[in-house]
């Protein structure tokens, strides 16, 4: 009986705790700048996801999150698991140039992890005043603080560690999005070996 009500407990627990929390994606990419020495070489592709508590206030900070570099003709993926305290996001109503909404994240990828030193990124989306009513950090105003073009992100690793700067926009329902990516590139490989099996046949 007591191992049943535990058990309860725990997946209440779970429950209450996947409830409070919400995720947001960006894809992006480095188009300039110094790879270091665990990226190899650049322009790289990459998607961010965080995982965040939504808030009633202007910020808040990260409960987790993983920054994936897609790989290069000569270099596999690098996959950098974030720590709790590795970054904010900001949410601002009526701020910034005359008057206009925006949505900040700042974060740091600690040393050696892309480098030798730690480094530090963010990007700024500017929306015009009337984009958001509130503060209010939840999926509805994220949605539309990121939504449409590319932004510029800025990477800076210090010396000789990886620094560059490229474009990150929004990835609506980031997990989804990852997961089609995988199975288009898939199918893609299945349709090639399908096509390769009939030619050998014909042959």
């Amino acid at each position: 009986m007591k191992y049943r009500i535990f058990a309860a407990l725990a997946f209440a627990a779970i429950c209450v705790s996947s409830a409070d929390a919400a995720l947001v994606g960006f894809i992006g990419t480095v188009d300039s700048g110094r790879a270091g020495p665990v990226l190899g070489s650049l322009p790289r592709n990459f998607t961010l996801v965080l995982d965040y508590t939504p808030t009633a206030g202007g910020s808040t900070t990260i409960n987790s999150g993983t920054l994936a570099f897609k790989p290069t003709l000569t270099n596999p993926n690098v996959i950098v698991p974030l720590e709790p305290t590795f970054g904010g996001l900001q949410i601002n109503n009526n701020g910034g140039p005359m008057g206009q909404d925006f949505f900040t994240f700042t974060g740091r990828v600690n040393g050696p992890l892309l480098g030798p030193n730690n480094v530090n990124f963010s990007f700024t989306f500017l929306k015009p005043a009337d984009t958001v009513s509130s503060v209010d950090l939840n999926p509805t105003s994220l949605a539309s603080l990121i939504a449409g073009p590319s932004v510029q992100i800025a990477f800076a690793g210090g010396s000789g560690g990886f620094s560059g700067t490229g474009l990150v926009r929004g990835a609506p329902e980031p997990s989804t999005m990852i997961a089609l990516c995988g199975l288009v590139v898939g199918g893609c490989g299945v349709g090639y070996r399908r096509r390769l099996r009939k030619a050998q046949a014909a042959a």
